[in-house]
């Protein structure tokens, strides 16, 4: 198959095979990259079997926006930290207990690990879903974005040291 090929795709729910053969399942490794046979797969199929989550994911769990950055889901990153961000001030502001706000960055975090492999999953067909669509333009729209969770990262690096900074 050709790379610059079109591929069209019919509106939800994909289609199986697109004019030039390109599957949903290619789609999506061409997409995904190397990790989508070693680990999405696996958690998309059991989505669309039993219309869960997707099981656990650990990085989401762990990383939250640096992981929402990474797999260039930029929209859902910036809503993340931005939540992060103001429930940090509300809680400062209103002299909210300590055990409180960690609450709510725990249930952040445990609803990032079950919902992400689902919210990536949705992404992915909201990016892939378009008329015309060629297999070049789903593996720029695909695969991560290593630069941007790094910055991500420095940014959580910072204000976590500017929160410890203020308090002492």
């Amino acid at each position: 198959m050709n790379h610059n090929e079109t591929v069209p795709l019919s509106p939800f729910p994909l289609a199986e095979t697109g004019s030039s053969g390109a599957t949903k399942e290619e789609l999506y490794a061409v997409f995904i990259g190397n990790k989508y046979q070693r680990y999405y797969q696996e958690k998309f199929q059991g989505l669309e079997a039993v219309k869960s989550k997707g099981g656990f994911n650990i990085s989401a769990f762990f990383l939250g926006p640096i992981w929402l950055f990474y797999r260039k889901m930029y929209v859902y990153g910036s809503i993340y930290f931005g939540f992060i961000i103001l429930t940090g001030i509300m809680t400062t502001m209103f002299n909210v207990a300590e055990s409180v706000d960690r609450g709510i960055s725990m249930g952040l975090a445990v609803a990032m690990g079950l919902g992400g492999n689902g919210l990536y999953n949705f992404f992915i067909d909201k990016k892939i879903n378009s008329p015309n669509i060629t297999i070049t333009e789903v593996k720029k729209r695909g695969g991560t974005n290593s630069i941007a969770a790094c910055l991500v990262l420095l940014m959580v690096v910072a204000l976590v040291s500017l929160g410890i900074y203020l308090e002492v």
